[in-house]
């Protein structure tokens, strides 16, 4: 290489490795991404994104190509990964969470203002500083807001766990599909774990606003997520406990008080009448019937939409999937349900056949293998995620 000299790897990923680098030019230490052959290079957006100019964004330089290698040089920045922190540290105070991802909504924002999502946002391309401030790394992966789905898989990108359903399918993307990535970040940052493959119910130690905004994130369907940065900022202000009222108001309030006051005296002062309440039948307590649980076996995002939507419907409780390996047709019934973990196991497959997606999935009774329902469902492909919901609902 001509213009870098490399010093050491500062890390690994889907498109490249990422070097520590002293430019020959300018003699300045940065950072150089030199990526896979065969990586899809976004030159248009790597090139928008020289234009970001903020404390919380790791600053692109340029693109080259040298010797046949291509590089993107960015800003060094001396620091610690997220995701090094978490392995360090395990689970976050929700208070540094919060100082956390409130940078992150900072310099997502100055992206999404110039119609760039980040679309890889996950922990090892967040860098923590020496005074805990935050900034977002590699935008290799950057997109201009899409306009059109994608079907040819060449805009498929991010890694599992963070990316979002409609990206990983090749559906538009789009200012969402980053705060979906944020919420899977900010869910393993106060648990200390990742995501599991179904969507979770709760998240285990967030305060109520906090955990109400990560499942909002973390919703399947984008138009249920916030629709801007500023929606999730507003929604992690936390509970408003004061209010400053006018001094009319404050007058008025204290006038209905007196009002409220004279009258509950004089119901006190009033004698009560003797009731005489003759014991009637004790009601049988209602039988509450445990609901069925169900291991949705299918993979990938389709399968995500479903086991979500079998959550929301309330009728069964779904349980982490697990994939089967090829013998697990020749276990013997009784060992199936110890493996699977349900009673029940709901399978199927989707595949695409003159220009619509056939979504077909399958009931099955755990223990005996029975077939208990078959249900199909076809449609346009960029409706995928909702049609999968949709047939969860004809079980």
């Amino acid at each position: 290489m001509q213009r870098f000299e490399l010093h050491r790897e500062l890390g690994s990923g889907a498109s490249g490795t990422v070097f520590e680098a002293r430019d020959r030019v300018s003699g300045d230490t940065v950072a150089v991404k030199q990526l896979f052959p065969g990586a899809v290079v976004p030159q248009r957006e790597v090139l928008l994104a020289r234009k970001i100019s903020h404390p919380n964004v790791c600053r692109v330089h340029d693109f080259y190509e040298e010797d046949g290698e291509k590089l993107i040089s960015m800003e060094y920045v001396d620091g610690e990964t997220l995701k090094s922190l978490m392995e360090r540290s395990g689970a976050l105070p929700i208070d540094r969470c919060l100082h956390i991802v409130r940078q992150i909504l900072n310099g997502l924002e100055a992206a999404h203002q110039l119609k760039i999502i980040h679309r890889d946002l996950q922990p090892k391309n967040i860098m923590i500083l020496g005074d805990d401030r935050v900034k977002i790394m590699d935008f290799g992966n950057a997109r201009i807001v899409d306009v059109s789905p994608d079907l040819t898989g060449s805009n498929v990108a991010g890694t599992p766990r963070y990316v979002a359903p409609e990206q990983a399918i090749g559906q538009v993307t789009d200012q969402r599909t980053d705060l979906y990535s944020l919420g899977a970040v900010f869910y393993q940052m106060i648990t200390g774990k990742k995501m599991g493959r179904v969507q979770p119910a709760y998240v285990p130690g967030a305060p109520g606003y906090v955990e109400a905004a990560i499942l909002r994130c973390l919703d399947m369907d984008p138009s249920r997520r916030f629709a801007s940065i500023s929606e999730l900022r507003d929604a992690l202000a936390g509970p408003r406990l004061y209010r400053p009222v006018s001094p009319y108001a404050a007058m008025l309030a204290a006038f209905l008080a007196i009002v409220v006051g004279v009258w509950i005296a004089s119901v006190r002062m009033a004698p009560e009448p003797v009731a005489t309440v003759k014991p009637g039948p004790v009601p049988a307590p209602a039988e509450v019937k445990p609901r069925p649980t169900v291991a949705v076996l299918f993979e990938g995002p389709i399968g995500d939409a479903l086991a979500d939507a079998l959550i929301r419907g309330g009728k069964y409780l779904v349980v982490e999937r697990r994939s089967l390996d090829a013998t697990f047709s020749k276990l013997l019934p009784e060992d199936k349900k110890g493996i699977v973990g349900a009673e029940y196991m709901m399978a199927g497959s989707s595949e695409v056949s003159e220009g619509q997606i056939h979504i077909s999935a399958k009931l099955i009774r755990t223990e005996t293998t029975e077939l208990v329902a078959s249900k199909g469902i076809a449609g346009d492909p960029a409706d995928a995620l909702k049609l999968a919901e949709e047939l969860a609902g004809r079980f």
